[in-house]
């Protein structure tokens, strides 16, 4: 741990969270917010046998997720472990609103989360996906920079499973969307896609 109470690696305590987890699967919360946890794949994993039908709301930002390092300023780099993902985004079909901004998610974990999207019955309606890597991710010089637009297979298969699922809000500001990934979103919307609220801040879209 910090001093300010952050995690400087994933799932560092996976032992000490099971009595955790398996309280939250007994419990009557409707709300349940890990952000900053250290939560990693392995944590990921036994979370997905935790949901409850009454849980709909849960914020995990700023986890690394998928196994990427966490950087002093907290800032969640780009991992490729996507075993807890797989498992834990399928199982989150009760949950409403969803939040894995700042999670080190890339091209690899959102094919995984569209899974959720597209189940007919997932109740998801608002997602929350700022500051990820969602088009890769090139480090130089001691900082990082989004690959804009570079990899679009997992935007892709978010872009195409909007249509006809219940999300209404999308938070996708910061995540590397250049023009090419505005176009795929925009087709999703005339697809048939119910988004009402989208947050594209800080996305290439105007052109260099």
């Amino acid at each position: 741990l910090r001093s300010d109470g952050s995690c400087k690696e994933a799932d560092k305590y996976v032992e000490e969270s099971t009595p955790l987890l398996d309280a939250i699967k007994m419990s009557n919360l409707t709300s349940l917010s890990l952000s900053k946890t250290g939560m990693g794949p392995k944590i990921c994993n036994r979370l997905a046998t935790s949901f409850s039908a009454v849980l709909n709301e849960v914020n995990m930002s700023g986890n690394p997720l998928t196994g990427g390092d966490v950087w002093r300023d907290g800032s969640v780099q780009l991992g490729t472990d996507v075993s807890g993902v797989s498992i834990l985004f399928p199982a989150m079909t009760a949950v409403i609103t969803l939040n894995v901004s700042n999670c080190g998610l890339g091209p690899s974990a959102m094919p995984e989360l569209s899974k959720l999207v597209r189940d007919a019955s997932a109740a998801l309606k608002k997602i929350a996906l700022s500051n990820n890597f969602l088009f890769g991710s090139t480090r130089s010089m001691g900082r990082t920079f989004h690959d804009v637009d570079a990899d679009q297979s997992g935007w892709s298969a978010l872009c195409d499973a909007l249509p006809g699922s219940p999300v209404e809000e999308l938070d996708v500001s910061n995540i590397g969307m250049g023009v090419n990934g505005v176009t795929s979103l925009a087709k999703a919307i005339s697809a048939g896609a119910v988004l009402n609220d989208v947050d594209m801040s800080g996305t290439g879209c105007g052109g260099h």
